[in-house]
């Protein structure tokens, strides 16, 4: 995928079958992705997309510990609590892809009923393309979460700060905002 780039995939994609047929969608699908950790339901809605991009019915994003494998964390697209339920043992496609993201094993699973067949080369390339997106945006959450869980650490305190953090987020610098 990264030798041709994510919109030869998506060029792709619509020709060979569901899902995107557009820059239009590819820059809504980023956006998804990059915004997820910032709005309510993020995740939620980024996975909703991924599944309606890739020709799926519903996707689930987990995050393993590599040492152990432990979960970390777990978001799942709205449609797959409601699908399950709605449809009790029905047979299921799955396209399951795996990526390294240093620490921590990320695998993006998209589900669809079994009678609409299996995931093509061209779907499961698209995924993989949005891998290392969904990699950098989760680093982005966690360090937000952690600025934030200082920031309301110095708060609880009184000592109203703002806080420079280094690569390792180690506190750098502190500014007092009271005098």
């Amino acid at each position: 995928v990264a030798s041709r780039g994510l919109g030869d995939v998506y060029k792709r994609q619509d020709r060979e079958g569901p899902g995107v047929s557009s820059d239009k969608d590819l820059a809504e699908i980023m956006d998804a992705i990059y915004f997820a950790a910032h709005q309510r339901d993020g995740w939620q809605d980024c996975l909703d997309r991924i599944s309606v991009l890739s020709g799926g019915q519903s996707a689930q994003l987990l995050m393993l510990d590599k040492e152990n494998h432990q979960r970390m964390g777990c978001y799942q697209s709205p449609r797959s609590l409601a699908e399950s339920r709605n449809h009790g043992g029905q047979a299921l496609t799955l396209c399951d892809v795996r990526h390294d993201a240093g620490d921590a094993l990320l695998v993006l699973t998209v589900q669809r009923p079994a009678e609409q067949g299996g995931f093509g080369g061209a779907e499961k390339e698209l995924i993989e393309g949005l891998m290392p997106h969904i990699a950098r945006a989760l680093r982005q959450e966690e360090a937000a979460r952690l600025i934030d869980d200082r920031q309301m650490a110095v708060y609880r305190q009184k000592q109203g700060a703002m806080l420079l953090l280094d690569g390792q987020r180690d506190v750098v610098f502190v500014l007092s905002l009271i005098h």
